[in-house]
Order: structure tokens, then C-alpha cells, then sequence
């Protein structure tokens, strides 16, 4: 829909050829570059992003490459960053939730950043994100053992 409210015509209640109980029936495509757009003549705004490519990216995001590892780890990582950082960047693991669970500040140095995770990480899957004065640049899944 690409109008507020009721004038949006979303239709519910509609029977549908097969029961579905705990899924949906149908999965939209978002214009990730799978497949072909669904209905041609539908017009966008032109500042709406309708697929992730490079040119949507900051400059900054396009030359980082990060290799975080090993990955799983048991606490001791090496993080291998190819691009100079600012004064403020930071490392940050979040748990599942959103909840902030580990940061560090990251030296402006290219190459390789060593990160030991506290013991009060339990076992589990995080996300890390790499923060460059308050803009993310990389964020990536961790598994801790």
C-alpha cells in the first residue's frame, strides 16, 4: 500500500486456496534483485530505496572490508579492519534483543585489533557492529561458545 489508512483498499478476510497455520502464504519480494517486479506499471517515490546495490552505500562502506575471527570463539578475537577509522570508533556486540553487551573503542589503525569478550558472555549468537563517529559501518553475526 502507498496510501495512510483505509484509503490504502488493503483487503482482509479473503479466502485463500490453502490452510496456512503458521506461516504466511506467500512471501513479498522486496526488490532484493531476485525477481522481476510484480506489477510494472507501479511507480515509486524516487527517494525510495527499493534494493540494497553499492550505490546506496556510503563511500565509507564501500571500501571496508572487516574479517572478524575465529568465529566461533571462546572469547579472544582478532578483528582485521582494512581502512583507517576515526578517533571514535567503536566495537560493539549486542545480544539478540538489541541489549548492548560488550563495547571497545578502536585504535584508528589498519590492520589487525585484538578484543578479548568478557567471561559473562554466555553461549550464544550476537550481532557485532563497528562504529565510525556514530555511523555503522559493519555488523555481522558471532557466535560465542
Amino acid at each position: 500500500p502507498d496510501r495512510r489508512g483505509v484509503a490504502c483498499e488493503v483487503q482482509q478476510n479473503i479466502d485463500l486456496p490453502a490452510f496456512n497455520f503458521v506461516s504466511l502464504p506467500a512471501f513479498p519480494n522486496y526488490r532484493l534483485g531476485t525477481g522481476p517486479v510484480c506489477d510494472s506499471t507501479k511507480v515509486f517515490p524516487e527517494g525510495l530505496i527499493t534494493a540494497v546495490d553499492e550505490a546506496n552505500m556510503s563511500a565509507a562502506q564501500q571500501g571496508l572490508h572487516v574479517h572478524l575471527y575465529p568465529n566461533p570463539t571462546r572469547g579472544d578475537l582478532s578483528l582485521d579492519i582494512d581502512q583507517r577509522l576515526g578517533q571514535d570508533a567503536d566495537f560493539v556486540v549486542y545480544n539478540l534483543q538489541g541489549q548492548e553487551q560488550y563495547r571497545q573503542a578502536l585504535s584508528g589503525d589498519i590492520g589487525t585489533t585484538q578484543i578479548s569478550l568478557p567471561n559473562r558472555l554466555s553461549a550464544g549468537m550476537y550481532i557485532y557492529v563497528i562504529y565510525d563517529g556514530g555511523r555503522l559501518l559493519h555488523s555481522d553475526k558471532l557466535v560465542v561458545e
